[in-house]
């Protein structure tokens, strides 16, 4: 349903956002699909079908304003390359009836699914934690039912390989090197997770994305050396970001899912090309510090033995303060923004110690390893899982099948890129396992023990 400026009821301008797009077309914009620092993504119907929009609204005052002016301009090239897409401006977005409009950049897509009904594709991290198929939780939900917790694995280990077949697919044949997609940004379609082995999954949020090429001029060392990838499918990101703007190259990291390279490349970004924006996140006094004071400045409270929050080296985050209600007195309002004030202060400063100690601990990421896994690769005083439950009659797959995931994971995530094994083996690994998976559940028996993991995922060849 496009409308016309003229036939929008003030109740219907009212009820949702409104997208003047840049052709004098007005959406009214009736869900909510997701929401970044610097875009929102809502979607309407247009001509009958449903289409979702990125929307970027401008903010003169905000620095985040050219980063986003930046980032969708990156995307839209990044999803011309897998998908004709683009990026539009002379538009109008208002929010409600009460706010003005204001312009905004967008991007025009067709949404993954019909947002009047309950979602097929699903983010990796939402099928993991929100939809529980974690160890964790499908031992303590299926513990009594074997043939419910083998087939919530097979989703979860067929999640994981199609994960890696669309990552190695944006690689090799895109030259697309996704490093923030390992779990917020990769969607698959639930439903058939146990039902086919060739993925069904979409890429979102293509803006931080590297891609595979030769590096320009303002790459090139100052007597004409050009700078030579690490490993096969390597994208070569500038330190400066001038340089990353004139070679298109946005990088960023999702907390927690980053390899230490990105850390270690952030570090470096902060020491050698610090904005104030970097200020804000990172705190002044580290900053200026560099890598050296990034080490020391959390040596003392971070427990490199335990890593545990609960030894006093992780701060509580803090809540934000409950907003009185509008005829609340003015004394209750004052106090409010006092503690909103108060609350944002720790906010930032929980932020910072986060950041940080992402940046450390990649550091030291061979040690940490070491602290947190036994020699299998098997979490060490982890939450009791299906590891815990091996053995048990109709679970004698277990044991088996988790170390070869966990040999998977191992060979992964090693410190060096050129040490881990590439997509390719970990799609062919996880699709053994998934096979192996399947045949046990269809037999219904439970091997002792699943056969061993092939050499290649243990390999120390040319990583993606």
């Amino acid at each position: 349903m496009a409308i016309s400026s003229a036939s929008a009821s003030s109740t219907t301008m009212a009820t949702h956002p409104i997208l003047t797009t840049h052709d004098g077309q007005q959406v009214e914009l009736s869900h909510r699909l997701g929401e970044g620092s610097r875009a929102i993504v809502r979607a309407g119907v247009v001509n009958g079908e449903w289409r979702a929009f990125k929307i970027a609204v401008l903010d003169n005052d905000s620095p985040i304003w050219r980063t986003a002016l930046r980032e969708m301009e990156v995307e839209r090239k990044r999803m011309a390359m897998v998908q004709a897409k683009s990026l539009q401006d002379g538009a109008m977005y208002r929010e409600s009836a009460d706010t003005a409009p204001k312009p905004c950049l967008y991007i025009e897509m067709q949404p993954l699914n019909d947002p009047t009904q309950p979602p097929d594709y699903v983010s990796l991290r939402e099928l993991i934690w929100d939809m529980k198929h974690n160890m964790a939780a499908i031992a303590r939900t299926h513990r009594w039912n074997p043939r419910a917790t083998i087939l919530q694995v097979i989703d979860l280990v067929r999640a994981f390989q199609w994960a890696a077949e669309t990552l190695r697919i944006a690689l090799e044949e895109d030259g697309l090197v996704c490093p923030d997609h390992c779990a917020n940004n990769i969607y698959v379609n639930w439903f058939t997770l146990d039902a086919q082995e060739q993925p069904d999954t979409y890429l979102i949020d293509l803006a931080n994305t590297g891609v595979v090429k030769p590096p320009g001029p303002c790459m090139h060392a100052a007597d004409g050396t050009v700078p030579t990838p690490p490993c096969p499918h390597a994208a070569l990101i500038p330190v400066r970001k001038a340089a990353q703007r004139e070679e298109k190259q946005l990088p960023t990291y999702t907390c927690y899912h980053a390899a230490p390279e990105q850390l270690l490349f952030n570090t470096e970004q902060l020491a050698f090309d610090g904005t104030q924006e970097d200020l804000a996140k990172w705190g002044g006094e580290i900053l200026e510090l560099g890598p050296v004071g990034l080490h020391n400045a959390l040596r003392s409270e971070l427990f490199i033995e335990k890593l545990e929050r609960d030894k006093g080296n992780w701060p509580v985050e803090p809540q934000p303060p409950k907003e009185p209600p509008q005829d609340a007195a003015e004394d209750a309002k004052a106090a409010y923004q006092q503690q909103r004030v108060a609350y944002e202060k720790a906010k930032k400063a929980y932020d910072q110690h986060r950041n940080v100690t992402q940046t450390f601990l990649s550091y030291w990421w061979g040690g940490n390893w070491r602290h947190l896994m036994d020699s299998d690769g098997h979490p060490i005083g982890g939450k009791e899982g299906l590891w815990e439950l091996r053995g048990e009659r109709g679970l004698e797959w277990v044991e088996g099948a988790l170390r070869r995931l966990e040999k998977i994971s191992e060979a992964a995530t090693r410190l060096f890129p050129w040490d881990r094994c590439s997509l390719a083996e970990q799609v062919q690994q996880l699709s053994s396992l998934a096979a192996f998976l399947m045949d046990v559940h269809r037999k219904g028996s439970s091997p002792a023990a699943a056969a061993s993991l092939p050499s290649t995922a243990a390999s120390r060849q040319g990583a993606h």
